[in-house]
C-alpha cells in the first residue's frame, strides 16, 4: 500500500470527475485487475481491460501530481 497526499494547491485532478474508486491489482498473472466503484445502494466491479485501463491511467496521473510517498511521511 502506498499513501500519497494531494495538496489542495495542486488544483483539479482526474479523480474529481470519476469519484472514489479502488483499483485491485493481483500478483497472480491469471487474475485481472479490477476496479471497484461503491455507491449508496450497491457496487460495480469493472474487469474489462478497456474499462480498467481508464482508471489505471487516472491513478497514474494522480500519483504523478501528488506529494511523493516519502514526502507524505513528513506531513
Amino acid at each position: 500500500v502506498t499513501l500519497q497526499i494531494m495538496p489542495f494547491a495542486a488544483g483539479p485532478h482526474p479523480a474529481m470527475r470519476a469519484g472514489a474508486f479502488d483499483l485491485f491489482r493481483f500478483r497472480a498473472p491469471e487474475l485481472p485487475d479490477i476496479v471497484y466503484l461503491g455507491g449508496l445502494v450497491g457496487a460495480v466491479y469493472l474487469d474489462k481491460a478497456d474499462d480498467v485501463v481508464v482508471y489505471r491511467e487516472a491513478l497514474d496521473r494522480l500519483g504523478a501530481q501528488a506529494v511523493p510517498a516519502r514526502g507524505t511521511e513528513e506531513l
